[in-house]
């Protein structure tokens, strides 16, 4: 072995001393920006430099290597700017790469260009995809500006696109491909101003790829056929497993566009051949079978859609003459001192809550006794990545980007998430013992959007210590139980509805999203959030479970018409319809909540979960009785089998037979384990 410390070898000093050192990444990135910034993505399927770039990047982003990042193509996807609904969409894609196919998606707009995908890499973290692919990459853009400049038809390039009168600015000196990658029309959603040609030929299979002698892929692009008339389809999921993707997947498929269908899930139960679905939405919503993701609407009316949106609509709510003057009102209480706090939470509990953002910026935080003024300095961004829910945190936070306005510029969106991040890892940092848990962002975002960072901190550090301290304890036991009170208040308010929903066996699942989030992740109207967070702030903890018992109640009827087992019911009630009125539901539930306080119903509750404890070990002593059975049985035949032993063999043998039979046995099934995987292997070839 050589060693590490032995001198060098004077005669290659003036080699050692011409060598180039190796190139700082910094330049390497400037330099592939510049060489490729002319350059449009669609090239990566056009060349076969461009096809080793693509699968360089779809190896390195979508590994689950523990030194890469997991589901990297995902932060991909969001630094590309994609839209939310496509993201959801690829992620079940589960036929193809969806690395790939985010590429493909984002390789729609004409503005896409190669240099940023570069520089999206950069902003992750991930060097070490622009390290492995720079050799490509180059190549790839000596490849391009030579056929540009060349300007042969059958290059397979066009020129360059500020030739057409209609192109923009920013696509005014980009190099277009002639076809680009196809994707399904869910995709492209977001780009009907790119009127480019599409392959109709899917490159995923190289070897069925065919290239002419300059290295350019020429497509075939088939003829257009004939749409399909289907009937009305709709997606379907047995209650016990699936239940949750199936609304998944109906939420990614359903469009904001006016006129189009949404999709709803029906349930099929698995000991009856009875279908149960949600009430109201039996088979309104279908979707194009033919292999694509596009609901039909040909055959379904609008006014038949399901009532619940993809998107936070951010649209604003007009202002009437009443609340015009509740707004003057409130700027005039600002003005005095000492404030008036008291008249503040009257006021912010009352109809219309605190009527618009510009006025919640200014009340939410002295609704909590806060002063702005003393900001909080960050904590720094080592010890940021330094903290265990660091990467729990980022990968909520880009789940959540339709809690952002749509049509925000792509840098704003993106600081607006760093924000996030930083606002509820400040709060998990100062306050140790309180921990992460998913949904606590949908509460973080909502503050960000109207009051900023600095006071979003301030609020969520009072909130955090305060309203939502039990929902960040170690486990969810005291959130569990805090869920049961719902069911003492609706056996006051409708007894015959507590019994329907007890017998379903529904329990308080449902409702767990709308506490943890102050039903923030729930509602699909940024003015109901809001108008809920100003009533909240100003109500005791329990007040949003309380809404619960009251939102329940006012959809009897839709219970009463499901099923009574718990698939249909929890699906009912999981989602929450658009046109509830909230401002009559608030003040049943300040009523509810003065007719009985939680002091009054605590020990109702406890008895509810002793009974449900007992219930449990019930069932789990049942299951380990019949599991002692099932081993009694083998133990049983085992003994039968020795009993006969003493009777043919003499004792002095008994245990050498015992320890021959025992190896005759492991070597039968060892033998029979390599035939069938030798088998296997054979079938496997051929």
């Amino acid at each position: 072995m050589t060693s590490i410390n032995r001198p060098l070898n004077p005669c290659h000093a003036d080699l050692r001393g011409s060598a180039s050192a190796p190139p700082v990444l910094d330049h390497v990135v400037e330099e592939l920006v510049e060489k490729t910034a002319p350059i449009h993505c669609g090239f990566l399927w056009n060349t076969q430099s461009g096809l080793k770039v693509c699968s360089q990047i779809c190896q390195y982003v979508s590994s689950t290597k523990s030194s890469y990042l997991y589901a990297g193509w995902e932060d991909m996807a969001t630094y590309l700017g994609l839209n939310p609904m496509h993201i959801k969409a690829i992620k079940y894609q589960f036929n193809c790469d969806p690395t790939e196919l985010t590429l493909k998606v984002y390789a729609q707009s004409q503005a896409a260009t190669i240099d940023k995908l570069v520089n999206c890499f950069w902003r992750m973290g991930r060097q070490d995809i622009i390290e492995k692919s720079r050799e490509y990459l180059l190549a790839l853009a000596s490849d391009v500006l030579q056929s540009n400049s060349q300007r042969e038809d059958e290059s397979g390039i066009s020129s360059l696109s500020g030739g057409s009168e209609s192109s923009s600015e920013e696509t005014r000196n980009i190099i277009q491909p002639k076809f680009l990658p196809f994707v399904d029309n869910i995709f492209q959603n977001n780009f009907t101003n790119d009127q480019s040609m599409l392959a109709r030929k899917e490159i995923s299979n190289q070897s069925q790829t065919n290239f002419c002698q300059d290295e350019f892929v020429q497509w075939n692009t088939p003829a257009q056929e004939e749409p399909k008339e289907f009937d009305c389809y709709v997606m379907l999921t047995f209650a016990s497993d699936g239940i949750k993707i199936a609304q998944e997947l109906a939420q990614v498929f359903r469009f904001r566009v006016p006129g189009q269908p949404r999709i709803g899930v029906v349930v099929l139960d698995e000991h009856a051949d009875v279908v149960n679905t949600l009430a109201g939405e039996f088979i309104y919503s279908c979707f194009d079978q033919d292999k694509s993701s596009n609901p039909i609407n040909q055959k379904i009316p609008t006014s038949l859609n399901g009532s619940v949106a993809t998107e936070l609509n951010f649209e604003e709510v007009p202002v009437s003459k009443a609340f015009v003057k509740k707004i003057l009102e409130i700027e005039l209480i600002l003005s005095k001192k000492p404030l008036d706090v008291t008249k503040l939470k009257q006021l912010a509990a009352s109809e219309g809550g605190l009527i618009n953002d510009d006025i919640r910026r200014k009340v939410w935080p002295k609704l909590l006794g806060l002063d702005t003024k003393k900001a909080v300095p960050p904590p720094s961004e080592e010890e940021l990545l330094a903290h265990p829910e660091y990467h729990q945190v980022v990968l909520d936070v880009n789940r959540s980007l339709k809690r952002f306005p749509p049509g925000i510029p792509y840098d704003q969106r993106v600081a607006l998430q760093d924000q996030l991040t930083r606002l509820i890892l400040r709060v998990i940092i100062k306050y140790p013992h309180l921990r992460y848990y998913q949904g606590y962002h949908d509460v973080a975002v909502t503050f960000l959007l109207v009051v900023g960072e600095s006071d979003a901190f301030q609020i969520m550090e009072v909130l955090s210590t305060e309203h939502l301290k039990d929902c960040m304890e170690p486990t969810m036991d005291k959130t569990s139980r805090l869920l049961n009170f719902i069911y003492p208040l609706i056996k006051r308010l409708h007894p015959t509805l507590y019994e329907y929903m007890e017998r379903s066996g529904v329990g308080t699942m449902f409702c767990l999203p709308w506490f943890l989030t102050w039903y923030g992740h729930s509602l699909n109207q940024y003015h109901d959030v809001v108008r809920l967070y100003d009533f909240f702030l100003v109500s005791p903890p329990l007040m949003p479970l309380y809404l619960a018992a009251t939102i329940v109640v006012h959809r009897q009827d839709e219970i009463f018409c499901a099923d009574c087992d718990m698939a249909g019911i929890h699906s009912l009630l999981s989602q929450i319809p658009d046109d509830l009125p909230f401002e009559s539901l608030l003040k049943q539930a300040t009523k509810l909540y003065d007719d009985y306080p939680p002091n009054s119903i605590e020990a109702e509750v406890t008895d509810r979960i002793n009974k449900e404890l007992q219930l449990r070990r019930r069932d789990d002593k049942r299951r380990q009785a019949t599991r002692h059975i099932a081993h009694r049985g083998w133990q049983n035949r085992l003994a039968a089998h020795w009993a006969i032993v003493p009777r043919f063999i003499p004792r002095p043998l008994q245990v050498r037979y015992i320890l021959v039979t025992a190896t005759l046995v492991g070597l039968y099934a060892y033998f029979r384990m390599a035939d069938a995987l030798s088998t296997d292997s054979v079938l496997s070839v051929r």
